[in-house]
Protein backbone atom coordinates (compact mmCIF):
# COMPACT_ATOMS: atom_id res chain seq x y z
CA UNK A 1 0.00 0.00 0.00
CA UNK A 2 2.79 2.25 0.80
CA UNK A 3 4.62 1.35 -2.43
CA UNK A 4 1.33 2.58 -4.60
CA UNK A 5 0.92 6.08 -2.63
CA UNK A 6 4.44 6.54 -3.36
CA UNK A 7 4.05 5.67 -6.78
CA UNK A 8 1.20 7.71 -7.40
CA UNK A 9 2.75 10.55 -5.05
CA UNK A 10 5.47 10.69 -7.69
CA UNK A 11 3.51 10.93 -10.45
CA UNK A 12 1.39 13.58 -9.13
CA UNK A 13 4.69 15.47 -8.90
CA UNK A 14 6.37 14.90 -12.22
CA UNK A 15 3.18 16.22 -13.74
CA UNK A 16 2.76 19.24 -11.55
CA UNK A 17 6.11 20.29 -12.21
CA UNK A 18 5.72 19.95 -15.84
CA UNK A 19 2.75 22.43 -15.77
CA UNK A 20 5.04 25.26 -13.90
CA UNK A 21 6.13 27.73 -16.22
CA UNK A 22 10.13 29.01 -16.11
CA UNK A 23 10.56 32.85 -15.99
CA UNK A 24 12.58 33.89 -18.99
CA UNK A 25 16.27 33.67 -19.27
CA UNK A 26 17.00 37.08 -20.57
CA UNK A 27 15.24 40.86 -20.96
CA UNK A 28 15.13 39.44 -24.51
CA UNK A 29 12.99 36.62 -23.94
CA UNK A 30 10.66 38.21 -21.53
CA UNK A 31 10.24 40.97 -23.85
CA UNK A 32 8.83 38.74 -26.55
CA UNK A 33 7.05 36.80 -24.21
CA UNK A 34 4.33 39.45 -22.99
CA UNK A 35 2.07 42.12 -24.80
CA UNK A 36 2.78 45.50 -23.70
CA UNK A 37 0.27 48.61 -23.58
CA UNK A 38 2.00 52.69 -24.20
CA UNK A 39 1.97 54.04 -20.80
CA UNK A 40 0.70 57.80 -21.13
CA UNK A 41 2.64 60.98 -20.33
CA UNK A 42 -0.02 62.88 -19.56
CA UNK A 43 -3.09 62.21 -18.16
CA UNK A 44 -5.09 64.39 -19.96
CA UNK A 45 -4.21 64.19 -23.36
CA UNK A 46 -3.39 60.78 -23.71
CA UNK A 47 -1.18 58.92 -26.45
CA UNK A 48 -2.25 54.93 -26.88
CA UNK A 49 -0.74 52.11 -28.41
CA UNK A 50 0.13 47.83 -27.91
CA UNK A 51 3.50 46.18 -28.77
CA UNK A 52 3.11 42.22 -28.84
CA UNK A 53 4.94 39.98 -30.48
CA UNK A 54 3.68 36.91 -32.66
CA UNK A 55 5.87 34.44 -34.71
CA UNK A 56 8.78 36.22 -35.99
CA UNK A 57 6.42 39.56 -36.66
CA UNK A 58 6.58 42.97 -33.85
CA UNK A 59 2.77 44.18 -33.92
CA UNK A 60 3.29 47.83 -32.84
CA UNK A 61 0.35 50.26 -32.64
CA UNK A 62 0.43 53.89 -31.49
CA UNK A 63 -1.47 56.76 -31.70
CA UNK A 64 -0.34 60.24 -30.78
CA UNK A 65 -2.22 62.81 -29.31
CA UNK A 66 -1.51 64.79 -32.55
CA UNK A 67 -3.50 62.31 -34.51
CA UNK A 68 -0.17 60.40 -36.10
CA UNK A 69 -0.09 56.82 -36.08
CA UNK A 70 2.38 54.13 -36.53
CA UNK A 71 1.81 51.11 -37.01
CA UNK A 72 4.22 47.80 -38.13
CA UNK A 73 3.51 44.93 -38.75
CA UNK A 74 7.27 43.63 -39.74
CA UNK A 75 10.19 40.97 -38.92
CA UNK A 76 12.15 41.31 -36.18
CA UNK A 77 15.34 40.13 -34.57
CA UNK A 78 15.65 41.05 -30.82
CA UNK A 79 19.45 40.85 -28.99
CA UNK A 80 20.36 41.98 -25.32
CA UNK A 81 20.05 45.48 -26.35
CA UNK A 82 17.93 45.86 -29.35
CA UNK A 83 15.36 45.35 -30.91
CA UNK A 84 15.52 45.46 -35.11
CA UNK A 85 12.55 45.49 -37.26
CA UNK A 86 12.83 44.74 -41.02
CA UNK A 87 10.36 47.02 -42.65
CA UNK A 88 9.78 47.26 -46.17
CA UNK A 89 8.24 50.22 -46.31
CA UNK A 90 10.30 51.75 -44.00
CA UNK A 91 13.61 50.19 -44.05
CA UNK A 92 15.89 48.89 -40.77
CA UNK A 93 14.27 50.66 -37.85
CA UNK A 94 16.52 50.18 -34.64
CA UNK A 95 14.65 50.62 -31.15
CA UNK A 96 17.07 50.17 -27.97
CA UNK A 97 15.24 49.21 -25.13
CA UNK A 98 15.64 49.16 -21.23
CA UNK A 99 13.54 46.71 -19.49
CA UNK A 100 12.36 47.94 -16.04
CA UNK A 101 10.63 45.37 -14.33
CA UNK A 102 7.07 45.40 -15.79
CA UNK A 103 7.90 48.93 -17.86
CA UNK A 104 9.51 48.62 -21.39
CA UNK A 105 11.16 51.98 -22.82
CA UNK A 106 12.05 51.85 -26.57
CA UNK A 107 14.12 54.59 -27.77
CA UNK A 108 14.85 55.64 -31.25
CA UNK A 109 16.29 59.03 -32.71
CA UNK A 110 16.20 60.48 -29.61
CA UNK A 111 12.43 60.00 -28.80
CA UNK A 112 11.55 57.49 -26.07
CA UNK A 113 7.91 55.60 -25.98
CA UNK A 114 7.16 53.66 -22.46
CA UNK A 115 4.92 50.48 -22.32
CA UNK A 116 3.36 48.89 -19.32
CA UNK A 117 3.18 45.04 -19.21
CA UNK A 118 -0.37 43.68 -19.83
CA UNK A 119 0.21 39.43 -19.97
Amino acid sequence: MKRRAFILASILIIILCGCTVSPPDSAAEEIVLYSWKLKSDDNSKESRGTLSFENRNIILNVKKTDKSELKLNEYYEIDNEKIIIVSEDYGNIVFKYKLYGNELELSYDGSALRFIKVS
